[in-house]
């Protein structure tokens, strides 16, 4: 099938089978946060909140805006990133550009304003595989399976954030990139994941998540993935401990994070999300699992800090916003 917007987000795709095989870029086309930008035919849309620029039209503006065109992405973005102020797309040719809030040094051209409504271009990036972006900070998956991270900086820039990509140590063979809020997760070609939270004390040391190898993730609060061995989706989060498999969440073919909710979708169009707070439900009952119809039927799945959206197979984007508990159609998107 072919379609004209593949879903991405929080979590990717990118797999390498052994050390002699290319690893593969993501395909996350698709993201959403506070505001949601997908990769269409015809270029880069984006709707939500734009008080800093984010949307990518080169202006600002007050209050909920609708799909609008980015045009400050260019005609070549492949994969898309959005954090809670900022948008980062990877380019065909492996560069990064972002826009938006740069508060933090998040956009990554080595300074720190308020925002910038222009794209800037990382400078050293010409390799990015996968992009991922948190609260203010921004990472990237390189061909040769290390991770850069760059942000979480306050001027003058003389705490340990960085303006400047800079590599997180002890990452090889990275073979999938996932990011919300502050923290981070690395899935290397093994199945092993570390995680690792990039605040304003500067990038932590990643640690191993004590989860099961793995075939995909999702990091938000809570850290999941889907067991290479089973198929189960097991889960971490402080709030729930010790990780244990989801009842529920067999089998995803991926998985997505928002800053509470994480969610599943399975081979038949079926969405199903871990709602340890209640947002969703509207309810406090710790350890919600909530199953959405397959006769979405979702294609791919985009999880923000208020609901998710989804790809249709018919190629149309629906999402759901707390406290609405159906999708509603994402209106004037074109091909």
């Amino acid at each position: 099938m072919t379609m004209g917007v593949v879903l991405g987000g929080g979590c990717g795709d990118g797999r390498r089978l052994s050390n002699d095989v290319t690893p593969e870029a993501a395909t996350h086309r698709l993201a959403s946060y506070e505001h949601t930008c997908a990769i269409r035919q015809s270029g880069l849309f984006c709707w939500g909140y734009d008080s800093l620029g984010q949307l990518g039209t080169g202006t600002t503006a007050d209050g909920f805006v609708g799909p609008v065109e980015a045009v400050v992405a260019g005609a070549d973005a492949v994969e898309v990133a959005v954090g809670t102020t900022h948008t980062c797309v990877r380019h065909a040719s492996g560069q990064v550009s972002c826009w938006g809030g740069n508060n933090y040094g998040q956009l990554g051209g080595g300074t720190v304003s308020p925002f910038s409504t222009d794209a800037v271009t990382v400078p050293g990036i010409d390799d990015a595989l996968e992009v991922a972006a948190g609260f203010d900070s921004t990472c990237v998956r390189r061909t040769d399976g290390t991770v850069a991270c760059w942000g979480a900086a306050e001027a003058p820039a003389t705490n340990p954030g960085s303006l400047v990509p800079v590599a997180i140590r002890g990452l090889t063979d990275v073979v999938q990139l996932v990011g919300s809020n502050y923290d981070y997760c690395a899935r290397q070609g093994d199945g092993s994941v570390s995680c690792w939270t990039f605040s304003y004390n500067g990038p932590g040391a990643p640690a191993p998540a004590g989860l099961p190898a793995a075939r995909e993730m999702s990091a938000a609060h809570t850290v999941c993935v889907v067991s290479a061995a089973s198929g189960e989706v097991v889960c971490h989060d402080d709030a729930v401990p010790p990780p244990s498999p989801v009842p529920g969440l067999t089998n995803p073919i991926k998985l997505s994070a928002g800053e509470t909710v994480t969610c599943a979708l399975d081979a038949n169009g079926g969405v199903t999300c871990l709602d340890i707070f209640g947002f969703l439900a509207q309810t406090t009952v710790t350890g919600q699992v909530i199953a959405f119809p397959a006769d979405i039927p979702a294609v791919d799945i985009a999880v923000g800090a208020f609901g998710f959206c989804v790809l249709r197979g018919d190629d149309s984007i629906a999402c759901l916003t707390e406290p609405a508990t159906t999708l509603t159609p994402v209106g004037n998107l074109p091909p």
